[in-house]
Order: C-alpha cells, then structure tokens, then sequence
C-alpha cells in the first residue's frame, strides 16, 4: 500500500510540473517584449514626502506591482529590496529604477511598513488598482515583477528578492554580462520550480528548453 500512495505521489507530482511548465511557457509567449504601461495619473512619492513628477527616465526598470492579497511586509522584504539597490549601484553606471506600485488593504499599514524600514525607493500607493487593471498581471506573486528596458518593454519576470538566480540574471543583464537586442534577442532560459525565466533568442515556434 505504502508503495501505491508513493507512486501516487509521483504521479500527481509530475502532473502539477507539466502544468506548471505550460504556465511558464504561456506567460513567455504573452509577456515576451509587452510593454508595460504606467497610467498618467499614477503617482509616485518618497516616504510620503517627496512626489515624482513623472516616472524616472532609466535604462532599465525593476517595477512590482502587490496586491492586496496575503502579507504585505512578508511579501515586500523592504531591507532586501534596499541591499538589492545599492548592489545595482555598485556594479554599473547604467540608471536604474526600482518602482513599486502597491494595491493595499490598509493604506495606514503600508505608510508604516515603509516609515519603519526608511524605503526610499519610488512606491505607488494604487487604492483603485488601476495599473493592474490597465495591464492584467499574473495573479501569482513570482510573475508580478519585471525588468524592463528603456522603452518599459519587458525583457525578464520574476522577484530577484525571493531568488537568488533571478536576482543574479537580473544583474547579468544589467551589468552586460547577459546582452539583450533593442528586438529582445538573449539567451532563453527556463527553471520552472524556480519561477525563472528570460526571454531570448530561441522563437516561440521552436522549442523551449528547460532546465
């Protein structure tokens, strides 16, 4: 009996993989070089004191958007997105912007969550949810933040805060150690149990590896 609940295991588990590989897949053909978009009236301010008159112009962008769903703190890890920023600095003279735009439950708890841990990066405080409805994204945390490039078109998904090899494709590509094309032509790269993944040269009509 032990050996039919393990088989059943292995089963079911090779199962949700294959769902989840297609999942990946289907997010790569639809967010493969889109654009994303930033409504006029969105707005951004530093610690609630100082407002962006208009979103930073940057060579590459890290933008998250956050839902109102589960813990907030738990899913923003303030601290690491501030390490994170710093290393940016460190590495490359290219403009590089962290935006976050944040759908929440409570207003108050988002202010204090960002008082207490001193963020001053750029944070959209988006009561209506009007930048997720403007541009539908995935309902799953691990695809709500991308990286774009100058034209905001999205070259990479994935929070480099919650994986460190999303993290370090997020620098390579940065820094140039991973190039990309004004087309978006880079190496293609797929862990599905990781939630990594970048868009490259392989076309959506061959077939995708995955590793």
């Amino acid at each position: 009996m032990r050996i039919l609940y393990v088989l059943f295991f292995l089963l079911t588990l090779n199962s949700c993989q294959k769902v989840k590989e297609k999942e990946v897949v289907r997010l790569m053909k639809e967010w493969n070089r889109k654009e994303v978009l930033f409504p006029d009236d969105l707005l951004f301010t530093v610690l609630e004191k100082d407002t962006l008159k208009e979103i930073p112009k940057s060579d590459y962008t890290i933008i998250t958007y956050v839902d109102s769903i589960g813990c907030t703190s738990c899913k923003l890890k303030l601290q690491n997105w501030l390490l994170l920023e710093r290393k940016l600095r460190s590495i490359t003279n290219k403009r590089v912007s962290c935006l976050f735009v944040i759908h929440p439950k409570s207003k108050k708890e988002v202010n204090y969550i960002l008082q207490e841990n001193h963020f001053d990066c750029p944070v959209c405080i988006d009561d209506s949810d009007i930048f997720n409805k403007l541009n539908k994204f995935p309902a799953n945390i691990m695809y709500q933040t991308f990286l774009l490039d100058a034209g905001n078109k999205v070259v990479a998904i994935g929070n480099p805060i919650h994986n460190d090899r999303i993290k370090k494709l997020y620098l390579d590509i940065i820094s140039g150690n991973k190039m990309t094309s004004k087309k978006g032509s880079m190496q293609t790269e797929i862990t599905v149990s990781e939630t990594l993944f970048d868009f490259g040269k392989i076309s959506f009509k061959e077939s995708q590896k995955c590793i």
